[in-house]
């Protein structure tokens, strides 16, 4: 799995310089509080030693005082021995076509306010933020930008009607793979799926929220 992520720096997300009018304070603190580091041991071809691998993943289901909590993230990250924040973490939902997956964590007092999906149209221009672990990062790395191609709105993407393309104001750093993509009310618009140097890819939450509904709160 290390090798995926690292072999082809492509993905995850690509970032490029394009400042925000948005005041993210609020938004980024909200949606920081329900993102969260996944982490699992994985071999390095580069090396052929095992280290560990880091996605980004973010609440969709839980409460407090509730033992099972649910998380969304990318299917490429998915491993038969994921943590989240040193918990154990099992697989409940993969769709590999999609690229989405669900994971539950079995604990108490590990509460992590879902996050909802936007209703926002997707248009082009919109702006949103982005946030995921990077490799080496304790915290989430924030990043500002705007939608580049909407997809189903108008502009389809290069990759097709149900994917959409984000320009960022900052360098991809891998490991951010999996976290969410959010407008300026802190509510989810897409998850970070892909990216090159210059642009990110993802899925509308209008389809992420289709396939995975019944994991949300």
């Amino acid at each position: 799995m290390l090798t995926y992520l690292l072999a082809i720096p492509l993905l995850l997300i690509g970032l490029v310089t394009g400042p925000a009018s948005t005041d993210w304070s609020k938004p980024v603190a909200k949606v920081q509080a329900s993102t969260v580091r996944l982490s699992f041991e994985s071999l390095n071809m580069r090396t052929g030693e095992m280290g560990e691998a880091v996605c980004t993943a973010f609440s969709i289901k839980s409460n407090k005082g509730a033992f099972y909590h649910n998380f969304l993230t990318a299917a490429h990250c998915s491993d038969e021995n994921m943590l989240i924040d040193k918990k154990p973490a099992l697989s409940i939902y993969v769709n590999t076509s999609l690229d989405l997956m669900v994971v539950q964590v079995a604990a108490e007092n590990f509460y992590h306010p879902p996050l909802k999906p936007s209703t926002r149209q997707l248009v082009r221009g919109l702006e949103v933020g982005a946030l995921g672990y990077g490799f080496g990062f304790t915290e989430p790395l924030f990043r500002a930008g705007h939608i580049s191609h909407p997809g189903y709105n108008g502009i389809e993407s290069p990759w097709g009607k149900d994917q959409i393309i984000f320009i960022f104001d900052g360098p991809y750093i891998g490991g951010m793979s999996g976290g969410p993509v959010f407008d300026q009310d802190g509510r989810v618009v897409s998850i970070i799926q892909m990216s090159n140097s210059l642009s990110g890819l993802g899925r509308p939450i209008s389809v992420i929220y289709s396939a995975t509904a019944q994991y949300w709160n």
